[in-house]
């Protein structure tokens, strides 16, 4: 991908901060993302600005009204509405340049990762879904785990075939409860 006069102009702030050749590269990636929750509605918002080429986006949720006041992508006019679908749609009006592919299913249905993937934005909000999914992310692909639970975070990178396994990378189960507190 080489940077058309509207791109230089769009992501000028990132070329000032990585240059040229991230910058292209973030314009060839593709990604997943897992939820379009509360976090996934942020980080999707974020890597379309970025200029990322694709995005792949999996919820089998519906908007609902206590979704409102956290999920940044969603308003009182598509409660409702298959969340991947609005989520497409308002993609789509922060960068058009970006591909965004909607997924209506749940994580953990027994269905591969799309092919070419280069990496996956773990935003999901259940372990079950988070462990189905490592599994299914190809070796050498970036897991990008993020959770919140109260006032609390916790972000975690791994490259399949090269970290350590998730659930040897996350904290033990003593503290998992800590957190849930």
């Amino acid at each position: 991908m080489s940077l058309e006069p509207d791109d230089s102009e769009r992501y000028s702030r990132q070329l000032l901060f990585w240059g040229e050749r991230a910058q292209r590269l973030i314009g060839e990636g593709t990604l997943l993302i897992a939820g379009v929750g509360g976090l996934g509605a942020t980080v999707s918002q974020i890597l379309a600005r970025a200029g990322v080429a694709r995005l792949h986006l999996v919820d089998d949720g519906v908007v609902t009204c206590s979704d409102l006041q956290r999920q940044s992508l969603y308003g009182e006019c598509d409660l409702g509405r298959k969340k991947v679908l609005v989520a497409k749609e308002r993609l789509n009006s922060i960068n058009s340049a970006v591909e965004v592919i909607a997924h209506d299913h749940c994580i953990g249905d027994p269905r591969p990762l799309p092919e070419g993937i280069d990496g996956v934005a773990d935003c999901l909000d259940n372990f079950a879904g988070r462990f189905a999914l490592y599994r299914a992310v190809p070796e050498g692909c970036f897991f990008l785990h993020g959770g919140v639970q109260g006032n609390q975070g916790q972000l975690l990178t791994l490259v399949k075939g090269t970290s350590r396994p998730l659930r040897r990378s996350l904290p033990d189960a003593g503290s998992r409860r800590e957190l849930s507190r």
